[in-house]
């Protein structure tokens, strides 16, 4: 399996259920946050999720618009994937400010294009890529 999981308090990730995926606010580096029934049941830096949906939530997007302090309101959910789910095709870097994109994007040429789903999405050095 190409994810490396960290289990956080002894929880265990259910492989045959969806999963949150999102940046870790508590931890220094490029550490993400794997989130399954409301619960954060691991950390990694290195992942594959497929058949994934983009989400933002709105009233918590709004919450740091207000309060111009970071917190977790946008996540990308989909099933713990394998290396070979990433495909043969072109990769984008997705992205996601709350401060200057509705949802989350990718960047074609000098287009920003808004998505809401993707194939696949894996971190890969510094960037959170995908495949639509």
């Amino acid at each position: 399996m190409y994810s490396r999981l960290k289990p956080f308090k002894g929880r265990t990730v259910n492989l045959d259920k969806e999963v949150d995926f999102y940046r870790c606010l508590n931890r220094k580096g490029f550490v993400f946050s794997i989130r399954q029934d409301g619960l954060v049941v691991a950390h990694t830096d290195k992942v594959v999720l497929k058949d994934c949906k983009l989400i933002v939530n709105k009233s918590g997007k709004e919450r740091c618009l207000k309060t111009k302090t970071r917190n977790v309101h946008a996540f990308v959910r989909g099933k713990i994937g394998d290396i070979y789910d990433i495909k043969n095709e072109f990769s984008f870097i997705l992205k996601y400010n709350p401060y200057e994109d509705l949802g989350f994007h990718v960047n074609l040429l000098k287009d920003k294009i808004e998505i809401g789903e993707c194939k696949s999405a894996y971190i890969q050095g510094n960037s959170v890529m995908c495949q639509i």
